[in-house]
């Protein structure tokens, strides 16, 4: 997690899925060298084997995180497996420019032995001018039929192309 808000920079290891064979997802590389940069500090990362996640720990007071800035993280294990990234920290989203709006309809089917409704959510903002950004957006809806009340059923909505990634690719500073 690369996140200026996080009080720490948690990094998961772990081998991804060979072509042929399997790896146990509970697989964690315990013994790598980990390091992340800012082009100016690298300051290596701890593992810390938790009840719910194993991670590599970096303190934020050794290397803080910036919106805007690049870091270069790099991986290697003592058989000779070695893997290295870079990523940009985004600016956090203008949510001054967001509007949205709920648009519910309701059809009796007498099929379904009652009402159908659809739910629609409309969203809208400003991309931020200048460069290739990206956007993760959604909602989680609960709702509870009539026949069981106690019974609560999650749904994630995402955009019209049933994915929550958006870029604003052809829209740059336009409305997203």
């Amino acid at each position: 997690v690369l996140s200026p808000q996080e009080p720490e920079t948690r990094i998961y290891v772990s081998l991804s899925s060979p072509v042929f064979g399997s790896i146990s997802s509970q697989d964690w590389i315990r013994d790598a060298t980990v390091q992340i940069s800012d082009g100016t500090t690298t300051v290596p990362l701890v593992f810390e084997f938790g009840s719910f996640a194993n991670y590599y720990v970096a303190d934020s007071v050794k290397l803080k995180i910036h919106a805007g800035r690049t870091y270069t993280l790099w991986v290697s294990t003592p058989d000779g497996k070695t893997v290295n990234s870079k990523c940009t920290v985004p600016f956090p989203a203008d949510t001054t420019s967001l509007k949205y709006n709920w648009d519910t309809t309701s059809v009796y089917n007498a099929n379904a032995g009652g009402i159908e409704r659809t739910v629609r959510l409309n969203m809208e903002w400003t991309d931020f001018a200048g460069g290739a950004n990206y956007y993760r957006a959604g909602a989680d809806v609960i709702s509870y039929p009539l026949s069981n009340p106690s019974q609560d059923i999650f749904e994630r909505m995402y955009n019209n192309t049933f994915s929550d990634l958006l870029t604003d690719k052809n829209k740059d500073g336009g409305i997203m």
